[in-house]
């Protein structure tokens, strides 16, 4: 698990798995929907990312060609004991898509909680 304030970092990666170039290819990781606060990204060459948006813009990858965005967000307060969900996914390109089954991912996040304890004792003295 992870700490309310912590920082953690989502890797995307996307992977062209045919032979033919792919372009303009969007995918979507919607930050808002998730107790998250952006901290700060790096995508790979001529592709874009837009935090307001979540979409990562990709004009072109070519065949076999593998690409990764990493984006940093820091957990938000108030969520201890909580997990959420946050979910990448091709949203669009320019080519048919021969296998749409995996064109989205998600990792689940558990945020940890407190966990304290008592216990009481008596002397039979």
């Amino acid at each position: 698990g992870v700490d309310e304030g912590q920082q953690i970092t989502y890797g995307i990666i996307l992977t062209n798995e045919s032979t033919m170039t792919a372009t303009n290819v969007v995918v979507t990781d919607d930050l808002a929907v998730i107790p998250v606060s952006y901290v700060s990204h790096v995508a790979p060459g001529s592709t874009t990312y837009n935090p307001a948006t979540g979409e990562w813009t990709i004009p072109s990858i070519a065949g076999g060609q593998e690409l990764r965005l990493n984006i940093t967000v820091i957990v938000n307060g108030s969520t201890a004991g909580a997990q959420f969900t946050n979910i990448a996914e091709i949203t669009s390109l320019d080519q048919v898509d021969g296998d749409p089954t995996n064109n989205d991912d998600d990792e689940i996040v558990r945020v940890n909680a407190a966990d304290v304890a008592v216990t009481k004792s008596v002397d039979n003295a």
